[in-house]
């Protein structure tokens, strides 16, 4: 199995809806475990966009993430080696 997280504001966890609130910390944290290697992928829901991206881009490797636009405005961010052109 993949080691994939996926990050929603109100995600279905054991039939239990539970809320993620996302603080900078808390997408700074998520971006480390992706640096890392911790987690292979970022699933970011289309409300968390912006407040994920404001994050991102102040990162000095911010040409190694790659966002990997999904259906209804959702992106899935990897980590890559090799920064991106």
């Amino acid at each position: 199995m993949r080691n994939v997280l996926i990050l929603l504001k109100a995600c279905l966890v054991s039939s239990i809806w539970s809320v993620v609130l996302l603080t900078q910390e808390k997408i700074m944290e998520l971006l480390n475990q992706l640096r890392t290697g911790e987690i292979q992928e970022l699933y970011v829901d289309n409300a968390d966009f912006y407040d994920v991206r404001k994050v991102l881009v102040e990162q000095e490797d911010f040409k190694h993430f790659q966002g990997i636009a999904q259906r209804n405005g959702h992106v899935i961010y990897k980590y890559l080696e090799i920064p991106r052109s």
